[in-house]
């Protein structure tokens, strides 16, 4: 089987057969990575998805007026 390197811890990791591309192990805080940098990445380059997060962060904040004065109380 083939070996890469994490490309988040920097370990040397067997590819599973069926994800042939894969580019990160499976230690949670290197899959948090991993979609850390696909969301950065995606937010860079598509103005669509950027603009449905700004709307659900909004309607969120909506539903939840008083939220930031009690948190942390």
């Amino acid at each position: 089987m083939a070996q890469i390197v994490c490309a988040s811890c920097g370990r040397e990791v067997t590819v599973r057969p069926q994800s042939p591309k894969q580019n990160y192990c499976s230690a949670p805080e290197c899959q948090r990575e991993r979609r850390r940098r696909w969301n950065r990445a995606k937010l860079d380059a598509d103005p669509d998805y950027r603009a449905n997060q700004l709307a659900a962060q909004r309607a969120w904040h909506a539903r939840n007026p008083g939220y930031w004065q009690t948190y942390r109380c």
